[in-house]
């Protein structure tokens, strides 16, 4: 129930998160493949996305295989968008 995928252009990268359970909160870290990582050109280290959609800000962490890693909790029936700066 819940469905995640990437966005992204020359100026913008976008991580999508939709929780379609009406009932239940999910925890979750959630992984950026290491391809979409090297594609938007983000090196080791800590970045912040914003979310679009409640104004509040998540922490994208690089890890050492390559892969980025964002902590949510997520709402039922709650979405977010997140813009990594």
């Amino acid at each position: 129930r819940l469905y995640a995928f990437l966005r992204w252009s020359e100026n913008e990268r976008l991580i999508v998160v939709s929780n379609f359970d009406r009932e239940r909160t999910h925890s979750l870290p959630l992984r950026v493949p290491a391809d979409m990582i090297q594609s938007w050109d983000l090196k080791d280290g800590d970045y912040t996305a914003k979310d679009l959609l409640y104004g509040s800000e998540h922490g994208l962490e690089i890890l050492s295989d390559g892969t980025g890693r964002i902590h949510l909790n997520i709402a039922p029936l709650q979405s977010y968008i997140l813009q990594v700066q």
